[in-house]
């Protein structure tokens, strides 16, 4: 029983992963912030802001570098916190984040 109650969740996630990895494929690379206090500008911005400003503070935020993976993981934690994210924005929101706050190349 437990199983079947999973599938749903996982073709979510699948689903919200295909989006996500189109969306990425598609964006070009924003603009680096001018202040970790605010959002780069670029596509999903809005969304991004109005969805982590509800909690945390921009810096918080732009403060993180993490890869797409990475970032949908920590969105999907949030959202089980309690963000209230739309699913029309996830995609956007995530390939926002991975787009504009990539892991630092060394």
């Amino acid at each position: 029983m437990a199983e079947t109650a999973k599938a749903p969740t996982m073709r979510k996630i699948n689903g919200r992963a295909l989006l996500l990895l189109t969306a990425v494929a598609l964006g070009g690379a924003a603009q680096a912030p001018a202040s970790p206090d605010t959002f780069a500008p670029g596509p999903g911005q809005p969304q991004t802001e109005r969805a982590c400003t509800a909690c945390h503070s921009a810096a918080l935020v732009t403060g993180e570098r993490r890869t797409a993976a990475q970032w949908a993981r920590l969105v999907d934690r949030m959202i089980a916190n309690g963000a209230q994210v739309p699913d029309a924005d996830y995609p956007a929101i995530v390939a926002y984040l991975a787009r504009t706050y990539p892991p630092s190349v060394r």
